[in-house]
């Protein structure tokens, strides 16, 4: 009870007193607000924009603390706070720059965070014809060679679903899981039939869909806790988009199966182990402000 009553006392003490009384002896002493500091003290990335973020979140000025929601129009705002703060852009190009794209990426998270949950939120149905469609491209993409018998088909075990009806496996994390098996299986074909084949292992191998939809709950974990913020703020300077999530996405399971083969497992039954170790790394890895998420083939692609 008492650590809870100091906790809140000393955050009074330090958004009231403290943080005001510091910043008013640097705007002082350099002659420049906390936002310019800010912008020329660090490099582009996510140190730079969680602390541009930060610094608004907290201003005493209610439209200071209002430029970095959903629906702030960017431009504008970054004109506003030029205005608030008595600066000028010809005299501040770079930091109208700066701030132009820190707060794209802030609010672009926030929109993120939408558009991720309605898709999660979206059941797959087969009376859905993108749904079944799509469905059916991710056979192709993992055995362009080999055709599928029927819909209901004992043959989507051998791609990695538990039965001979795929709908049931997206319970979790609805189409938004079928959506990043997808994107990797068509854009990096060779290096998804790689990972199927090693969860095809008789002894040390895994459900390869399953395991997907799994890796699509990790991200979606680290994506709304904001531990994500780390890889975005670093390596998208725009508003990230969902297909940046399945970039992640791509990153994660091809490093997972990695991982997987490393640890060396009995059998599937480990699974739920060396899941949770994997992610208390990938957690462990984001908290460094410099991480980015990418594999070699992936940073080739986009070279």
């Amino acid at each position: 009870m008492f650590s809870v009553l100091w906790s809140q006392l000393w955050g009074w003490f330090y958004i009231f007193l403290f943080r005001p009384f510091i910043k008013r002896v640097l705007h002082f002493v350099t002659g420049e607000c906390e936002l310019i500091r800010i912008a020329h003290g660090y490099e582009t990335g996510t140190l730079r924009t969680q602390r541009l973020e930060k610094c608004l979140s907290l201003s005493r000025s209610r439209y200071l603390r209002g430029v970095v929601s959903t629906d702030t129009d960017i431009d504008e705002a970054v004109d506003q706070v030029f205005y608030y703060k008595h600066l000028e852009r010809q005299k501040h190009p770079l930091f109208w720059g700066i701030l132009k794209v820190s707060l794209l990426q802030i609010t672009g998270y926030q929109q993120l965070v939408a558009e991720v949950e309605a898709r999660r939120k979206t059941p797959f149905s087969s009376d859905n014809s993108e749904h079944e469609s799509d469905l059916m491209k991710l056979w192709n993409n993992l055995n362009p060679e080999v055709a599928l018998q029927s819909r209901i088909s004992s043959q989507w075990t051998d791609i990695g679903f538990q039965g001979d009806n795929p709908e049931t496996d997206f319970r979790g994390m609805g189409i938004f899981g079928l959506d990043q098996l997808v994107f990797f299986t068509s854009k990096y074909p060779s290096q998804a039939r790689s990972l199927l084949s090693h969860s095809q292992h008789p002894t040390k191998g895994y459900f390869f869909a399953i395991v997907g939809i799994n890796i699509t709950s990790l991200l979606y974990h680290i994506f709304k806790t904001g531990a994500l913020k780390t890889h975005l703020y670093n390596l998208v300077p725009r508003k990230p988009s969902i297909r940046d999530l399945h970039e992640v996405f791509c990153y994660l399971f091809y490093e997972f199966d990695s991982f997987w083969i490393k640890e060396n497992p009995r059998d599937i039954m480990e699974f739920e182990r060396i899941k949770n170790k994997f992610q208390k790394e990938i957690e462990e890895m984001l908290q460094d402000s410099t991480t980015t998420l990418q594999t070699p083939f992936q940073k080739a692609k986009t070279s």
